[in-house]
């Protein structure tokens, strides 16, 4: 009986803890995007209206996007950003902050573009990694070998890790989407892809030919 009533809670507890967590994840940061302009729209209506922040925000960086696209706006965003680059340190933070909204929300490429298998730390001790693009020029310009760039993440947390440089032909494309890698990292290898347990083929598993001199592939077929 105290057996069967302890299975019972830890499966409940299973499908609790996740339903109770993502609630208040969600409403912590519905309540921090609020925050930004809640004083100032309570300070124009008078009252708090939860929620009406949020709103105001959106609306504030649709019309602020809309004025960005237009001649005018380039013309005043171009300044504004050459103004605001002069400012010792400011300048810096700002260029930095900007480069990586732009690689976030790029549509053509991610910041991740598949995932692939490496030597690391050490040569006969393999490491899970993410495709990130193409080195520096000088690199391939002055080596015979082709490189590309591939970012191995710290477990459980993915978005610290080191950038290195690897040969193409050294470099292992493995059958796994980059959410599904993020999940297996952050769990620390106890969450692996689903068609792992379906049986199903792993596709792609063996080296691709490296003629080709563009960027390397993209998605989830894990091209170099």
């Amino acid at each position: 009986m105290l057996r069967r009533l302890r299975n019972l809670f830890f499966a409940g507890l299973l499908l609790f803890v996740p339903i109770i967590v993502t609630i208040n994840l969600v409403w912590l940061g519905f309540q921090w995007l609020d925050g930004f302009l809640a004083e100032l729209v309570k300070t124009v209506i008078g009252r708090h209206i939860p929620g009406l922040g949020l709103l105001v925000m959106v609306l504030l960086i649709i019309l602020t996007g809309f004025v960005a696209t237009n001649l005018l706006g380039k013309r005043l965003v171009a300044f504004f950003e050459r103004m605001i680059r002069r400012v010792p340190l400011v300048g810096g933070i700002y260029g930095t902050i900007k480069q990586i909204t732009e690689a976030l929300t790029a549509k053509e490429k991610g910041v991740f573009r598949s995932v692939v298998l490496v030597e690391y730390p050490r040569q006969g001790i393999y490491s899970a990694g993410f495709l990130v693009g193409d080195p520096p020029e000088e690199l391939n310009k002055d080596n015979e070998k082709r490189f590309v760039a591939v970012f191995i993440p710290t477990v459980p947390n993915p978005t610290s890790g080191y950038l290195l440089n690897y040969p193409v032909d050294e470099v292992r494309p493995l059958d796994m989407t980059v959410e599904e890698a993020l999940r297996y990292f952050i769990s620390v290898g106890m969450i692996r892809p689903d068609r792992q347990y379906q049986g199903k083929p792993v596709e792609n598993n063996g080296l691709p030919a490296h003629e080709n001199s563009g960027s390397v592939g993209q998605g989830k077929t894990n091209k170099l």
